[in-house]
């Protein structure tokens, strides 16, 4: 199971810098308020708001994507994570 949580975690980082040109990628196993295991991959942008600093408890604004733009983004993340299953 940690094996594929390590593989999603970089096909993950691989398609933040692939499909949405991240600058960087932050990954963190934090859980403050979630009791069960969950993994945050966050690209990153020069551009961001708050860059360089960490985005808990950091970010002021918030930046709304299109909703065909959200579409694509989660069809592409099912088809991640749905190439676990075959694993």
């Amino acid at each position: 199971m940690r094996a594929n949580l390590d593989l999603l975690a970089d096909q993950l980082s691989q398609y933040l810098l692939n499909e949405h040109s991240a600058d960087k990628i932050n990954t963190a196993a934090i859980g403050n308020l979630a009791s069960q295991l969950h993994l945050h991959v966050i690209g990153r942008f020069k551009t961001d708001a708050c860059w360089p600093q960490p985005v808990w408890g950091n970010l002021q604004t918030s930046d709304e994507y299109p909703n065909s733009q959200l579409l694509k983004i989660k069809s592409d993340l099912n088809t991640l994570i749905n190439s676990l299953a075959t694993i």
